[in-house]
């Protein structure tokens, strides 16, 4: 069986820590976040750049190296040795945002890797019905590409979602009835998505937002899966 390696870049992760410790205004480039490093080493040392910019401290390796002591963290990253190292690699500071992507990337991957070997096990188990087997790591891919996009887990986009919705802060699209428009908001007219299992009312509830938008003078073009069956 062949052995694969986990996605990820060291000289990437090592090109952002570097950058911040040679150029502290640098980290205000980096686009990705303690999670996104794969060594974790790196992930205790990115928080702590983070946590002491904030707090408007000085940083170098020797600054950072007391501050990590200080925690009973500084063997966690590798010693001071280790913080010297990256402080006199070869880097440029200039392509910290080139290096963020890079570390954005390999983070992706290895997203999908995951979701997609949490979907086998599940489908070896046969523990559930093949459409909810389906359902979940579809879920689970739009979870990361949520996250991807936005920073946020599906999740929590979809409450963010809800509570615009009930605070009438979304599109400009009325429903049928006041009722309605006051709890899910006012949707727009680009899209708009149902998914719910079998012969829960799907097909009843476009129609009729569908008959009440027309009295309205307003066009809705409908497209159901099931019509694109044979």
């Amino acid at each position: 069986m062949e052995l694969r390696n986990v996605p990820h870049s060291d000289e990437a992760e090592k090109g952002v820590l570097g950058s911040v410790l040679l150029d502290p205004s640098s980290l205000d480039r980096v686009t990705v976040d303690a999670d996104s490093f794969y060594d974790r080493r790196h992930q205790v040392l990115f928080a702590s750049m983070v946590e002491m910019s904030q707090s408007g401290k000085p940083m170098d390796a020797l600054t950072i190296g007391d501050w990590l002591k200080g925690r009973g963290e500084i063997d966690t990253v590798g010693g001071y040795d280790y913080l010297v190292e990256l402080q006199d690699s070869e880097v440029v500071c200039a392509h910290v945002e080139f290096y963020s992507k890079i570390i954005k990337e390999k983070k992706l991957r290895r997203s999908l890797i995951e979701s997609a070997s949490e979907s086998i096990e599940l489908a070896y188990k046969n523990s559930d019905d093949a459409t909810e087997l389906i359902n979940h790591a579809v879920t689970n891919m739009l979870g990361i590409i949520g996250m991807e996009e936005n920073g946020d887990s599906l999740d929590v986009l979809g409450e963010k979602f809800l509570e615009d919705c009930k605070n009438g802060e979304v599109g400009h699209f009325p429903w049928w009835c006041g009722e309605w428009t006051s709890k899910l908001g006012r949707l727009s007219t680009e899209l708009m998505l149902l998914h719910a299992p079998r012969s829960t009312g799907k097909t009843a509830l476009m129609l009729q937002w569908m008959i009440e938008s027309h009295r309205g003078k307003q066009r809705t073009p409908l497209a159901s899966i099931e019509m694109q069956k044979r």
